[in-house]
């Protein structure tokens, strides 16, 4: 869900989402038909379970965050593509290969990027659209568009039926006993200091979604703090792992 929310207090203990979390991305707007031609529901074939969201790049890949695929046969995915709703999942395709990166550290987090492969070509339409990678290095004050499922403020915890999106702004990363980020890393939403202004941030099945600027994918959500919206959300930096993306879906 996205929710307009003003901190009063802060908590800075960063952790990284797995589905049992609180699941929500707060402040923005249901997305309009069409506006993220690009996004992919992640779902564990045989279920309707909604676990992470991908970004699509071809007609075969799409690329999302290893963590939540680590021991996941190749063929046990289901990609949903084509529809801003949960329930109504135009085109599914399931998976036949999962690549994830040779470097991936379960422990620190570092390289925590994947690639799924679709079984079959997934058609293109006003609805699917791939979107390409940035070469670009991503300063801060940069305003990208998040987007994603999850749940809805009254919905005790399951995930919102509609695709929401928000504008948030790229800002420093900072450091504590939990994380140290790197220059493969992002942040976006705010970080909250010296007073909070109203923000948008996401939690949990929103990982692996895109944040995207003109027209690019920039970043991958990867991690959150414990309290969602404590500190600014992260994000791999899609520029870091262009070549490496370039190379499995190629």
């Amino acid at each position: 869900m996205l929710k307009i929310v003003l901190f009063a207090t802060l908590s800075f203990t960063l952790a990284f989402a797995f589905p049992n979390r609180e699941q929500r991305i707060f402040n923005g707007r249901n997305a309009l038909p069409g506006e993220v031609p690009y996004i992919a529901s992640l779902r564990f074939w045989g279920t309707t379970h909604h676990f992470a969201g991908a970004t699509l790049l071809n007609n075969r890949w799409v690329v999302t965050v290893a963590h939540p695929l680590i021991g996941r046969a190749g063929n046990s995915i289901n990609i949903v593509v084509g529809t801003n709703m949960l329930n109504a999942g135009v085109v599914n395709r399931r998976s036949s290969a999962i690549r994830i990166h040779e470097l991936f550290d379960q422990v620190t987090k570092r390289n925590d990027i994947a690639c799924i492969q679709s079984a079959t070509i997934i058609t293109f339409t006003q609805f699917i659209t791939p979107i390409p990678i940035s070469p670009s290095f991503i300063e801060n004050g940069i305003i990208g568009l998040i987007s994603g499922w999850g749940a809805t403020e009254n919905s005790n915890g399951a995930d919102s039926n509609s695709l929401r999106v928000a504008n948030v702004e790229t800002v420093p990363c900072n450091n504590n006993n939990d994380f140290t980020f790197t220059q493969h890393h992002m942040c976006a939403g705010s970080n909250l200091i010296p007073s909070p202004p109203i923000i948008a941030f996401l939690c949990t099945t929103d990982i692996g979604g895109p944040m995207v600027f003109n027209d690019q994918l920039i970043g991958i959500a990867a991690w959150i703090p414990v309290r969602c919206g404590s500190v600014a959300d992260g994000y791999n930096r899609a520029s870091s792992y262009r070549t490496w993306i370039l190379g499995v879906i190629s």
